[in-house]
Formats: structure tokens, C-alpha cells, sequence
């Protein structure tokens, strides 16, 4: 006796790869839009509690660091490469995006040389 699935359940299995597909390209959306550019302002969010490992990575990274962030473990940094957030996934961090004028005012992002 042969095993055969019905019509009905192929499609089934059918739907659930779409969906499935669906989601990791939701994913991978949310990845990408939330991920900070290089030079711009982001919220390191540390998964523990310890107020020394976000200034650790900042500095490992040299990310310059703005002020401590609303949780305890995360800090707003200016971001010096895309590579940062892949460091900071690597730690078990999230690094999103954030809009400078959510930040009250635009910071220089190099300083101004004189004449």
C-alpha cells in the first residue's frame, strides 16, 4: 500500500512554506531597517544588567558613547561602521537605530576643523 497525501494536505504543507517564508522575510526587513548607518546615533540594549559591558563594547568597537540609555545596560553611541551591530549581536546585544532628533538635538558627527 502506497502512502499518498491528499490534495487537501499537500496544499496545506504548501501554505505553511509560504508563511514560513513570509516571516524570515519579515525578519530580515525589520533586521535591516532597524540597523544603525555608520556615523549614526543607535541604543545599545545589553540583555544583562551590568553597567560595565555596554562601555566595554563601546570601546572595543570605538564607538563614542552620548549618555546611558532608558533600561539599565544600554547607552546611546554614535556608531562608527555597520560592523558594530554584528559586534554587538556577537555579545547577545541589540543595536537599533535611532533618530537624532529624537535625541533633543543633531550632534556633530566630526569636529568642525578651524581655519
Amino acid at each position: 500500500m502506497t502512502n499518498t497525501a491528499s490534495p487537501r494536505a499537500k496544499s496545506k504543507n504548501a501554505a505553511n512554506g509560504v508563511l514560513g517564508l513570509q516571516g524570515l522575510v519579515a525578519i530580515a526587513t525589520v533586521c535591516f531597517a532597524l540597523t544603525p548607518a555608520s556615523g549614526g546615533i543607535a541604543l545599545y540594549v545589553s540583555p544583562g544588567n551590568g553597567s560595565a559591558a555596554p562601555f566595554q563594547w563601546a570601546h572595543d568597537v570605538r564607538a563614542g558613547v552620548i549618555a546611558r540609555g532608558p533600561w539599565p545596560g544600554s547607552v546611546f553611541v554614535r556608531v562608527p561602521s555597520a560592523r558594530a551591530t554584528l559586534a554587538a549581536l556577537r555579545q547577545g546585544a541589540l543595536l537599533i537605530s535611532v533618530p537624532e532628533a529624537l535625541c533633543g538635538h543633531s550632534l556633530p558627527k566630526e569636529p568642525n576643523p578651524r581655519p
